[in-house]
C-alpha cells in the first residue's frame, strides 16, 4: 500500500535567522547609501527619494506579505504535523486491534482442540467395560455440554444414542442407564436457572428406561417410539413441541397430569400394561391414540384436546375417565372398546363426532354437551341411544350455541 502521508521540507531555525540578519543589514545598508546620495535638499532630489520612499512602502509591504507566507506555512506545517500524528496513532491502533484479533483467534483454536480431545476422550470412556468409568464420561459430557451451549444437543443427542443401545449383562448397567436419564433430567427443567438447557431435542426411541422422570421438564421434539419403560415413570407438568410415543411399552404406572404439548402428540398402539393417567392435560395440537391398549385404568379427566383426536380401534381393559374432558375439534372413537365402565361425564364436544363401532360395558354420558352451530354436513356419530337436544349455557372457556346431549331412542346430530 502506497504511503499517502503529506511531505514538507522544514527550514531550521538557523536558516530564518540569517535570512533575517541579511535582511536587516541590507534594510540600514541601503537607508545610508540614500541619505548620501540624495540628502541634498535639492527639489530633484526630494522626489527622487519619495520615490524611494515609495519603493521602500512596496518592499515593506512585501516583507510583510512574506511574514504572513512565513506563518502560513509555520500553520500548514503544524496541521500537517497533527495529521502525521493522528496518522501514526491510528496505525498503533490498527495494529493493536490485529494482534488482540490474533490472540484471540489462537485463544479459540486452542480451547477447540482441547474441548475436542475432551470430548473425544469422553466419548471413549462410554465403550469402557467399567462402569465407573462409562459414568465418569457422561459427567465429562455434561461438564463440556455445561461449558459449550452450542455443542449442548450433540451431547444429548450422545447420551440419547448410549441409552437406545441394548443394555449389557452386567447388574450394574441400571445406575449407569439412570446416571445419564438423571443428567439429562436435570438440565430440562426451567427452574434450574443457568443448567437448563433449553430447545433441546429428545431422541429416545427403542430405548429401555428405568424410573424415568421428566417431571416440570421442558422439550422440543421428544421421540419415545418403541421405548420400553419400566418402574415409576412420570412427565407430570412436562411440556414439548411435539411427542411421539407409538408402539412403545410402559410397563407400570405412568402420569401425564397436566402435561402440554403445543404440537402433535402420537401414542398409537401404545401398550400400557399399568394405570395410565392424563388428567388436566393440555393438547393443543393433533392427537392420536389409536390402536392404543391400556390394561389399566385410563383417566382423561379435564383434557383439553385442542386438535384432532382418535382413539379409533383403542382398546381399555379397565376403567376409563374422560369427565369434563373438552375435544374442540374432531373427537373419534371409531371401533373403540371399553371392557369395563367409561365415563364421559360433563365432557364437552365442539367439533365432529365419531362413535362407530363403539363397544362399551357400562357406557356414562350423563351432562354431556355439544356446540350445535356447526357446519350441516358435520359428522355427529353418537353412541347409541344418545342424541343432541334442547340448549344449554355455554361451557367455560367455549363459545358459540351449545345443547345437551340425551338419552333417546335414536341417533342425532
Amino acid at each position: 500500500m502506497a504511503d499517502e502521508r503529506p511531505r514538507y521540507t522544514v527550514l531550521s531555525p538557523r536558516a530564518i535567522t540569517i535570512a533575517g540578519v541579511v535582511l536587516l543589514v541590507a534594510g540600514v545598508g541601503l537607508a545610508v547609501l540614500l541619505v548620501w546620495a540624495y540628502g541634498g535638499g535639492t527639489d530633484a532630489e526630494r522626489n527622487k527619494l519619495d520615490a524611494i520612499r515609495t519603493a521602500g512602502t512596496l518592499v515593506v509591504g512585501a516583507g510583510g506579505a512574506g511574514a504572513l507566507w512565513l506563518a502560513a506555512r509555520r500553520q500548514r506545517t503544524t496541521e500537517i504535523s497533527l495529521r502525521q500524528k493522528e496518522h501514526d496513532q491510528s496505525q498503533i491502533d490498527r495494529t493493536h486491534r490485529l494482534n488482540e484479533q490474533t490472540a484471540e483467534n489462537n485463544r479459540a483454536d486452542a480451547v477447540e482442540r482441547l474441548l475436542t480431545e475432551l470430548y473425544g476422550k469422553a466419548v471413549e470412556q462410554l465403550g469402557s467395560d467399567k462402569p465407573a468409568v462409562r459414568m465418569g464420561g457422561m459427567f465429562a459430557l455434561e461438564r463440556l455440554a455445561q461449558t459449550m451451549p452450542e455443542q449442548r444437543q450433540t451431547i444429548v443427542n450422545v447420551l440419547c444414542a448410549y441409552l437406545r443401545m441394548p443394555p449389557a449383562d452386567d447388574g450394574t448397567e441400571t445406575q449407569v442407564r439412570t446416571t445419564a436419564q438423571a443428567i439429562l433430567t436435570k438440565h430440562l427443567r426451567p427452574g434450574a436457572g443457568a443448567l437448563f438447557w433449553e430447545d433441546t431435542d429428545l431422541d429416545l426411541g427403542g430405548a429401555r428406561l428405568t424410573e424415568l422422570d421428566l417431571s416440570g421438564c421442558v422439550v422440543r421434539h421428544a421421540v419415545f417410539r418403541g421405548g420400553h419403560l419400566t418402574g415409576r415413570t412420570t412427565f407430570r407438568q412436562a411440556s414439548f413441541t411435539d411427542i411421539t410415543f407409538d408402539e412403545a411399552v410402559v410397563a407400570d404406572e405412568v402420569w401425564f397430569d397436566e402435561l402440554v404439548v403445543d404440537g402433535e402428540s402420537s401414542w398409537q398402539r401404545t401398550r400400557f400394561a399399568g394405570a395410565a393417567m392424563f388428567e388436566g392435560a393440555v393438547l393443543r395440537g393433533r392427537a392420536r391414540f389409536d390402536r392404543l391398549e391400556c390394561t389399566g385404568q385410563a383417566v382423561f379427566v379435564g383434557v383439553d384436546f385442542g386438535g384432532d383426536v382418535s382413539f379409533d380401534a383403542a382398546v381399555f381393559h379397565r376403567d376409563t375417565r374422560f369427565s369434563r374432558a373438552v375435544f374442540r375439534r374432531l373427537a373419534s372413537f371409531d371401533g373403540v372398546g371399553f371392557a369395563q365402565q367409561a365415563r364421559f361425564t360433563g365432557a364437552c364436544f365442539a367439533g365432529e363426532v365419531v362413535f362407530d363401532g363403539i363397544r362399551c360395558a357400562d357406557l356414562r354420558f350423563d351432562e354431556v354437551t355439544a356446540r350445535i352451530d356447526v357446519p350441516a354436513d358435520a359428522t355427529r356419530a353418537w353412541p347409541p341411544g344418545f342424541e343432541l337436544g334442547g340448549s344449554c349455557p355455554v361451557p367455560q372457556g367455549c363459545s358459540g350455541t351449545w345443547g345437551p346431549v340425551v338419552s333417546g331412542n335414536r341417533g342425532g346430530r
